[in-house]
């Protein structure tokens, strides 16, 4: 009788991981949503210039952390063993569901800021970029997964679960979570290793940065080999609507004077409004 082939593990890098996230920064909750409008160079700019209106410089305060630079070389010091890992890149983390129904692995480690299991209690049918996981582990009961988020701040804010189902992985041990900090060593031979932008979630100026994180994955022998793009790989199929190397449409100067114009027509509104108090008497 042949011996069974040991499954590997599976990696999901999600970009947004090295952004901080709205708890910490409440103006930045812009009711995010995977759509051309959100995800869009044109909608960066208009969350630019509201806040350049009124004195914050997001080009300045939501840009990647450094960890990026070091993903690979922690990963490795980890125990992950990255050399035959297929690498598919993306900029909608749907792509996952892809790639983790091609290659079966056992567990799937999924850094990131949202756990993308099952949200708002339901589990409906349609799979989309914030139920991936959920969907994945529903299809194949074995696969476990953990959640590697950036801290513990935020891990025991998002870690939590209104579906039933959820909470029953939880509670078996087959869905769990951990902080970037705190990932315990262990030999792993990773399979697949995908990578998504999120771009509804991520600025276009770290958009470069992202492609360099693609790019230096390493191989068996400490150099760089290609990376392939989720339709080069599935096909139209993918469904992936915004290539990443594509470069989103950014303009800082232009961003920077319609938030002088937006703060210049605060101003004068403000003026307004205390000439108009001041007339009415007390």
């Amino acid at each position: 009788m042949p011996k069974k082939t040991r499954l590997g593990v599976g990696l999901n890098i999600d970009w947004d991981f090295f952004f901080e996230q709205e708890e910490k920064h409440p103006n930045h909750d812009w009711g995010h949503a995977e759509s051309p409008f959100y995800y869009s160079g044109m909608m960066w700019a208009v969350r630019f210039s509201g806040a350049y209106a009124v004195g914050e410089d997001l080009q300045k305060t939501y840009t990647a952390d450094r960890r990026w630079r070091t993903l690979w070389t922690y990963l490795k010091r980890r125990g992950f063993n990255l050399d035959n890992a297929t690498v598919i890149f993306a900029d909608s983390n749907l792509g996952a569901w892809y790639v983790f129904d091609m290659f079966r692995v056992s567990h799937i480690y999924n850094f990131d800021n949202h756990h993308d299991v099952f949200y708002r209690g339901g589990a409906s049918e349609n799979i989309d970029c914030g139920n991936w996981l959920g969907q994945t582990m529903r299809e194949q009961p074995k696969l476990g997964a953990t959640i590697v988020y950036p801290d513990r701040e935020r891990l025991e804010w998002e870690f939590e679960f209104e579906n039933p189902r959820a909470n029953r992985w939880v509670k078996s041990g087959r869905l769990d979570a951990t902080t970037y900090d705190e990932l315990e060593k262990g030999r792993r031979d990773v399979d697949a290793i995908f990578i998504c932008r999120s771009g509804a979630w991520t600025p276009p100026w770290d958009d470069e940065k992202f492609m360099q994180l693609v790019r230096k994955t390493p191989n068996a022998k400490g150099e760089f080999y290609g990376q392939v793009y989720i339709k080069d790989y599935f096909g139209d199929h993918a469904n992936d609507t915004v290539h990443p190397e594509e470069v989103r449409g950014w303009n800082r100067r232009d961003a920077v004077k319609n938030g002088n114009s937006e703060r210049n027509m605060f101003a004068k509104f403000r003026k307004q409004m205390e000439k108009a108090r001041s007339s009415d008497g007390p």
